[in-house]
């Protein structure tokens, strides 16, 4: 979570559905966020108080002090998101296309990017929002030689590639941008500014 106190992560129960569960970091007690069944790809508000996933269809979130999970809109094949402070949850509701926008209490999603084509792209996807929760990563799959990850703000249709592949990348507020190359985890420091 953002305030660092606890690792949310996926687990087959004894149904066999895959669901969210959360602990501390200095503990193994997990506890289980009822409804979650079928979840994909988690991602924490800013407040570390919710969670945001995929499940069965929808794009959805829940509060860790209690209640059944809300639906706050459709996707296709989500292939991730980010939650920044002003309540808006930027996500790829689908495998090609591009990123959308939704406010975090729910609403009809609204486009953001599209691929360029002249450039061959097909997808835009796993966001990652920067601190200042109007910039954002993202990675770019192509169908020839422009993949990468991307910056671009929500203010701003001017794009600037940050890495020359197609590996997904997140931002550590210590400075770093992680992600991985050829099986190995790379930390490379990266000015957010």
């Amino acid at each position: 979570s953002p305030d660092g106190q606890k690792l949310a992560f996926t687990a087959r129960g004894e149904d066999g559905k895959k669901q969210l569960w959360i602990r501390p970091p200095d503990s193994t007690d997990a506890t289980l966020l009822a409804g979650t069944e079928d979840v994909l790809r988690p991602f924490w508000s800013p407040d570390s108080r919710s969670l945001a996933f995929c499940a069965q269809g929808k794009l959805k979130r829940v509060n860790l002090d209690g209640g059944p999970p809300q639906t706050l809109c459709s996707v296709s094949e989500f292939r991730g998101g980010t939650w920044n402070r002003a309540g808006e949850i930027l996500f790829a509701p689908n495998v090609v296309g591009g990123l959308f926008l939704v406010p975090a209490i729910g609403g009809e999603p609204k486009p953001v990017t599209a691929p360029d084509v002249s450039r061959q792209e097909i997808a835009h996807l796993s966001p990652y929002f920067l601190p200042d929760g109007r910039h954002y990563l993202f990675q770019v799959e192509a169908s020839n030689a422009f993949p990468g990850v991307f910056v671009r703000s929500l203010d701003s249709k001017d794009v600037k590639q940050v890495l020359p592949d197609g590996a997904l990348a997140i931002y550590d507020p210590a400075g770093w941008l992680l992600f991985v190359r050829n099986g190995a985890l790379i930390v490379q420091p990266f000015d957010a500014n």
